[in-house]
């Protein structure tokens, strides 16, 4: 499961195995315990996960409304789910296949011009998907992460060009959806997109699947787990295309 190194990480201990305890019928159950970040794997950023200058989106201040139970606004249990158009920018296809350089900055000219060429136009409501090619480094943990050279990502620029165009997520087969240098110091993309434009930002997709099938656009459903208080959660997408 991908995720950042900085990250708490993954834990699952079997807690009950078949056999421990059988009904008289001769039924047996197991079950386990998981631990894990909200930032685990592919998930969904809730808009409370970032803040600028101690302020959440809408302005509200981060310490009024963060304590030990986690955010009382903005977090991940009050996501709705996401029924929506889907539109896919296949960056890594169009540039030739593999995945795209550590550090390379996918600007809004990239993804105008890959939109006419492929016919994509993000309209209002829609989530807008974006293909690096990295999803094809999960079994590569330090290349993924970043640890050699950086990230390939969306720039300020593209993230202002989707905004302007009205859609209410952007997902990236990346962990960090913006593009991360090698001396990376912000995260302008989360700050933007979080906090100025209420943009929910999906990590660590795998769009290889759709990038295979050409689909370009179809029907997309996100359903965070509802965990109250958290700046994220897992989430399975399904995309119909």
């Amino acid at each position: 499961m991908p995720q950042r190194a900085t990250h708490p990480k993954y834990q699952f201990t079997p807690v009950r195995r078949h056999g421990d305890v059988v009904r008289d019928s001769g039924v047996s159950t197991a079950n386990e315990m998981v631990v894990l970040c909200g930032h685990s794997g592919t998930h969904l950023d809730a808009l409370g996960h970032a803040s600028v200058r101690g302020r959440l989106h809408g302005g509200k201040k981060a310490a009024e409304v963060e304590s030990h139970d986690g955010l009382s606004i903005l977090d991940a249990g009050s996501v709705a789910p996401i029924v929506a158009r889907f539109v896919l920018f296949d960056i890594a296809l169009e540039t030739g296949g593999p995945p795209l350089p550590a550090a390379h900055a996918i600007t809004a000219e990239y993804l105008a011009t890959v939109g006419r060429q492929t016919g994509v136009e993000p309209t209002r409501g829609d989530v807008a998907l974006v293909r690096t090619g990295w999803g094809a480094l999960w079994a590569d943990p330090s290349r993924y992460q970043g640890e050699q050279g950086g990230i390939a990502g969306i720039d300020v620029s593209a993230a202002q060009w989707l905004a302007a165009r009205g859609v209410v997520a952007i997902g990236v087969d990346n962990m960090t959806v913006e593009v991360e240098p090698p001396d990376a110091s912000g995260l302008p993309v989360h700050a933007y997109c979080l906090v100025d434009q209420g943009i929910h930002l999906v990590e660590n997709l795998f769009l290889e699947e759709l990038s295979r099938r050409e689909a370009r656009e179809g029907l997309l459903v996100l359903a965070p787990l509802r965990l109250t208080g958290a700046t994220g959660a897992p989430v399975r997408p399904v995309a119909i295309g």
